[in-house]
């Protein structure tokens, strides 16, 4: 057990080992439990060390895992995949969830992944969205209204292995502060990211703080139920430790003369069609204060080559084979898992080095979608399927080579009168077609065939008939484009002269 179920409205369920359940106020949680909020609903879980989450409506959390030294489970062991160190990872998969960080944040190493980013917590109010349409992530810090700046720093979530779901913390994006603007991440195809500041409203600087207070009052409500469990680190609660009344709180501010990065677009034209996206750097936040009066600094320990290991769930796929093709339209098909009925699949096409959206599908029985698009432009097109709900939200691209343009044959024999019914037509396809098969016909009958070589000459013995023999060249090219020469006339006379 590393928690309980605090206040429930509407509908919500509990997925373990497979199996899912229904939730109701006070179930017990478990490590590896996929915790989910129906429509209109909304769910509260306080955990084992004080850390305490409110889920919004449509929300799919994970609680990966969870040791925490200062407080046991059920069965009298510590809950833990990290031997000896207080440590936490939760994912959230989709949906919006608010959170006070608990005691494993100030002591150990908490982090809260999402399919895009993973982010490292310490005494910390968190507001975190991952939208099920596009995968875009929102992180925001609350003004906690306490004289401390709060902070977290974010990485890029590098998926290590396509098939298991696992990721790592990748390189650093930002650092999103509480006096400063929240962040957007929004996953593009392999694996990319745009990273965007977005300043906050005085109004919505109000709404944080009061989804803040409301994260507090559901962790009274848990700790009703399990009166032990110790105080989030919101310096409200019982919580004395002076290392979190620091000016600077989390994640470990910039120095002196730099403020965070991170990177935002000049050009986001990728994203609609035509036009490359330049990436530049600005100030993310810009801190003042007098830091010298600042205690030390807590350092996250968050650990960039450790793998995070997520839920496994059947990762997106594309169906389609891909090659060549002389259609631009096209049906893509695929799967993600059977759990993810009524989630969104975005397609991405990169071509010419640009990435455009080329279509979105919902996800139907059984995981099974597919949708009609359009590949604009002769050449190759990399497609990529993205669902943000799946651990591994990207598929493996597949390449299709749209090819519209009949390929050029000729019969280069002369033609004209013969008295052998044996001959060689030879004759030229463009050297892209080598290895085509080239169909040589006396009217609308077949009588040889010959394979392009890499020059693009072929040859082939054909037998004619007496009289006229009206030759033409038929090739098709690998992409479906047939085109046939022009006629050459054989007339054969065996008979001599009388």
């Amino acid at each position: 057990m590393i928690g309980h179920v605090a206040t429930i409205t509407g509908s919500a369920s509990i997925v373990r080992n497979g199996v899912t359940i229904e939730a109701n106020n006070g179930d017990v949680v478990y490590q590896n439990d996929i915790v989910q909020t129906g429509s209109s609903s909304t769910l509260g879980l306080v955990l084992i060390d004080g850390s305490t989450f409110n889920l919004s409506a449509n929300a799919r959390f994970m609680l990966n895992e969870l040791g925490y030294e200062g407080q046991s489970s059920a069965s009298g062991t510590l809950v833990s995949l990290t031997s000896g160190a207080n440590h936490s990872l939760f994912t959230l998969v989709q949906g919006a969830a608010s959170f006070v960080a608990g005691q494993v944040a100030k002591t150990g190493d908490m982090q809260v992944a999402t399919p895009t980013a993973v982010i490292g917590i310490r005494g910390t109010a968190v507001l975190l969205n991952v939208d099920a349409v596009d995968g875009q992530v929102s992180v925001s810090v609350a003004d906690q209204q306490d004289g401390q700046i709060h902070s977290v720093q974010v990485f890029k979530c590098v998926p290590t292995n396509l098939l298991q779901g696992v990721c790592t913390a990748g390189d650093p994006i930002g650092i999103v502060t509480s006096d400063g603007p929240s962040m957007t991440i929004t996953p593009t195809a392999n694996f990319e990211v745009i990273t965007q500041a977005v300043s906050k409203s005085p109004g919505q600087v109000a709404q944080e703080f009061n989804a803040f207070q409301q994260v507090l009052t559901t962790y009274d409500i848990g700790k009703q139920i399990a009166p032990d469990t110790p105080a989030p680190s919101d310096g409200k609660r019982g919580d004395v430790d002076t290392k979190s009344l620091q000016k600077f709180a989390g994640s470990p501010p910039p120095s002196p003369t730099e403020a965070p990065t991170t990177v935002v677009a000049d050009d986001v034209k990728g994203q609609a069609g035509g036009g490359s996206i330049t990436p530049t750097f600005v100030p993310l936040a810009s801190i003042t204060g007098d830091s010298a009066s600042a205690s030390k600094p807590l350092v996250p320990t968050l650990d960039t080559t450790q793998a995070i290991a997520l839920v496994s769930l059947a990762p997106v796929t594309i169906a389609n084979a891909g090659g060549p093709t002389n259609q631009g339209g096209q049906t893509i098909s695929g799967t993600v898992d059977a759990s993810l009925v009524g989630t969104t699949v975005t397609l991405y096409d990169t071509y010419n080095g640009v990435t455009t959206q080329i279509g979105t599908v919902t996800v139907g029985s059984g995981g099974v979608w597919s949708t009609a698009v359009t590949l604009a432009g002769d050449g190759d097109h990399s497609i990529v399927a993205l669902d943000a709900s799946a651990n591994v939200s990207t598929s493996v691209p597949v390449v299709f080579t749209l090819d519209t343009t009949a390929p050029a044959v000729a019969i280069t024999s002369a033609g004209g009168p013969v008295n052998q019914a044996s001959q060689t037509i030879t004759g030229t396809v463009g050297v892209a077609d080598a290895g085509a098969t080239v169909t040589i016909l006396d009217g609308t009958t077949a009588i040889g065939t010959a394979i392009v070589q890499g020059n693009g000459s072929w040859s082939s013995a054909v037998t004619l008939n007496d009289g006229p023999n009206s030759l033409t060249a038929r090739v098709s090219d690998a992409a479906g484009n047939t085109a046939t020469s022009s006629a050459v006339v054989y007339t054969l006379s065996t008979t001599g002269p009388t």
